[in-house]
């Protein structure tokens, strides 16, 4: 399985990266692992997923070959 990983904002610049491939993981939570282990530094402030375009909150949600996850910054708006 691959996935596509995207970064924006302050993600990116700590990641070093815009984007990235990565194998064998097979829900949100085996991400959010792997990114701890790799990047910890980003886990010091609050972020969000989308899927394939689509908000995700629920950290058991299963990943598909081929999926594109973005890592969102905390915005706001008004």
């Amino acid at each position: 399985m691959s996935l596509t990983i995207k970064y924006s904002g302050y993600i990116a610049d700590v990641t070093g990266k815009q984007e990235e491939e990565i194998s064998i993981l097979d829900s949100l939570e085996n991400l959010d692992n792997y990114l701890k282990a790799q990047y910890n530094s980003i886990f010091r402030a609050y972020f969000m997923y989308a899927i394939n375009g689509k908000m995700c909150a629920d950290m058991q949600t299963k990943l598909q070959d081929k999926d594109v996850v973005l890592l969102l910054c905390p915005f706001a708006g008004g």
